[in-house]
Order: structure tokens, then sequence, then C-alpha cells
């Protein structure tokens, strides 16, 4: 008996800590086409020296994460080349956003997919 309070204790006063922290701060999630449609400046990521070398060509995903201030804060490979990813997380961190916006006009955080599709410049 006195496990099962020390437990119920332990389980109540984690989740009244949790409570009193308030609310997280969850991204809305959206389609890529939502995402991109707020877009301000999007310049599509260069191509490394080092993929021109070994002529790697390939289709990269991503996700991104915008702040309340429309700037990128983070991103997370899904897939692709290593080095075509790379140029790609570094090619988004210089995008701009329209802050997104909540039902109530308030400014969130926003999280959503972005697709490369990378090939060589023809010669």
């Amino acid at each position: 008996m006195r496990r099962i309070c020390l437990v119920l204790s332990l389980i109540l006063g984690m989740a009244f800590g949790l409570m009193a922290a308030g609310p997280v701060d969850v991204p809305v999630f959206l389609t890529e086409e939502q995402g991109m449609a707020s877009a301000m400046s999007h310049p599509y990521p260069h191509y490394s020296k080092a993929a021109l070398q070994l002529t790697i060509e390939g289709r990269v995903g991503i996700s991104i994460s915008v702040g309340r201030d429309g700037s990128i804060y983070d991103s997370v490979i899904s897939f692709g080349n290593p080095v075509l990813t790379q140029m790609a997380v570094e090619g988004v961190k210089t995008w701009k956003f329209k802050p997104f916006q909540d039902e109530n006009g308030k400014a969130v955080k926003a999280m959503f997919p972005v697709t490369f599709d990378f090939h060589l410049p023809k010669s």
C-alpha cells in the first residue's frame, strides 16, 4: 500500500509540476505548400564544390522549424544523399517567412517539410 501511495504521489507531483510550468510551445504542423505560401525569401540552395566534383544529383527532404519571427531555428534531415542534404540545410538557414499566426492572430512557431531536387548545372 505504501508503494502505491508513493507512486501516486510521484505521478501527481510530476503532473502538477508540468501544469505549473505552463503550456508547451509546440509548433503548428503544416504541409509544404502551406508553409511555402508564407515565404518572403527562399533562394534555392547552391551546389557545393564537393557535389559538383562528385557529380551528385538527387532528391532531398528536410523538415524546417520556423520561429515566431519568421526565421528558421532548426532543420531535420528526412532523406537524401549526405552531401546534398548538407547543401539543403545550409541553404534554408537564410530563408525568411511572414510570421505564422493562430486563429487569434498570435504569432506561432511552425514546422513543415521541404523537398529539393538537385540537378547538375548544364555545361
